[in-house]
């Protein structure tokens, strides 16, 4: 756990599958134009427990010679800076990790398109024959109150 990481008491969702509740951000919005994933966090829910998987990461564009820098819109966006990532691992190596965490569950994010559409880039530039299942909250939020936008919804400074 971090100081970014908030634990929550465990609420089963199924009393048979797991499921991994997904919320990724990134140096910008299109991994195939060089954004890259500068914090990886999903709180997997099993029938009888829960498990965090948290981590900050370098975001190298191909190479360790590429080390992208955040942009202030980026770095207001995430409240996460550049100083906070001089001593993580590439996020090419913590998506290994995290991908092995998710595992064969089936993921949950709200506007997942966003996150599938790192997930995918990051296992095709690995070469992992990987396809991530997604459901997606944002229509749920939508019919529910009539915004999709989280930050709309809550007090948070933080959605």
């Amino acid at each position: 756990m971090t100081a970014r990481t908030y634990p929550i008491d465990h609420i089963p969702v199924s009393k048979k599958k797991s499921v991994v509740f997904v919320d990724l951000e990134t140096t910008g919005f299109k991994p195939w134009a060089g954004a890259r994933i500068i914090e990886f966090c999903a709180i997997k829910v099993h029938p009888d427990r829960t498990e965090y998987f948290h981590e900050l990461s370098k975001p190298f564009l191909y190479s360790d010679r590429s080390l992208l820098t955040l942009s202030p819109l980026i770095i207001n966006l995430t409240h996460i800076t550049n100083d906070m990532l001089v001593d993580c691992r590439d996020s090419f190596d913590v998506f290994l990790d995290f991908i092995s965490f998710i595992g064969k569950d089936t993921c949950i994010a709200h506007n997942s398109s966003f996150e599938k559409s790192f997930i995918d880039y990051y296992c095709k530039a690995l070469k992992l024959d990987i396809d991530v299942k997604f459901m997606d909250t944002l229509p749920m939020f939508k019919q529910v109150f009539g915004v999709g936008k989280l930050s709309l919804l809550t007090e948070s400074s933080l959605a």
